[in-house]
């Protein structure tokens, strides 16, 4: 619905005289046109090409027809021949359902690390009449991926899940504002393109940042046996928690650890 079909037919004169032709049909149909023209003249053993077009507005299956009537060039005798064409179609909406995480409007991948993975899964239903095709289109391949990138959709009330994976590479923030992928659903049989889906992701990609001050300590003259203490901080400047190790590396042994620091950016 709403599409165009064209159809074209070769008409042409088989006799040594000319004449005059036109394409007729039922005032009321107003979906079916004749393009550019529906009248005309040809030559001698010549011919010409009628285009016929139908764009329907609403679903239907018709079942019409039209004449190509030939006259004489004086059109003194009135129609010499008459040639029914019958047109028969049908129009129908095609309806897929692409169900986000929580119904929203797009994918919040929140703050994520660089490195970090977001996977979420998206469902597919198609409630039309016919088999069609979804093609996942990647338009950021770098930071997303679809499992599968295609997938065929039968009619009915079963969903079909395909999975987004995120990751960033770079500190970037997305903001909804522009989809990062496209879902095309095309007809599984001629392939052409009935509608596009955009999907939009929101996320801000980060290194794990922070700052050790100072960043290098002067114990300066000791006196031989003295203990002299020094202290240092660690401060965590970014989104992200920050996980560190301490290690001594005078020692042959790791003196106190906690869990690895995770995509750090090197220390400012």
């Amino acid at each position: 619905v709403g599409k165009t079909s064209l159809s074209i037919i070769n008409i042409k004169n088989t006799t040594t005289l000319p004449c005059l032709w036109r394409a007729v049909i039922d005032a009321h149909t107003e979906d079916v046109k004749f393009l550019p023209v529906s009248q005309g003249q040809l030559a001698p053993l010549a011919s010409t090409q009628l285009s016929v077009s139908y764009t329907p507005t609403h679903p239907e299956k018709i079942k019409k027809s039209f004449k190509i009537e030939i006259m004489d060039v004086e059109n003194l005798c009135g129609t010499l021949q008459s040639e029914v064409v019958g047109i028969t179609a049908e129009a129908y909406i095609s309806v897929v359902e692409l169900t986000l995480p929580k119904n929203a409007a797009g994918i919040n991948c929140g703050n994520l690390r660089i490195g970090q993975h977001s996977n979420h899964v998206v469902s597919m239903k198609n409630k039309g009449k016919y088999p069609v095709t979804a093609q996942f289109v990647l338009l950021r391949p770098d930071l997303v991926k679809a499992t599968p990138e295609s997938i065929e959709l039968v009619p009915g009330d079963k969903p079909a899940n395909i999975e987004l994976s995120l990751v960033g590479q770079k500190e970037e923030h997305l903001d909804n504002s522009e989809a990062v992928i496209k879902c095309v659903v095309m007809d599984q049989k001629t392939k052409e393109v009935l509608s596009t889906i955009p999907i939009k992701i929101s996320a801000q990609i980060q290194y794990v940042k922070y700052t050790i001050i100072p960043s290098a300590i002067n114990f300066g003259p000791l006196v031989f046996g003295s203990v002299v203490s020094r202290t240092f901080d660690i401060n965590c400047t970014g989104i992200h928690d920050l996980k560190y190790t301490l290690i001594d590396l005078t020692a042959s042994n790791t003196a106190t650890a906690s869990t690895p620091a995770t995509s750090a950016a090197p220390a400012i």
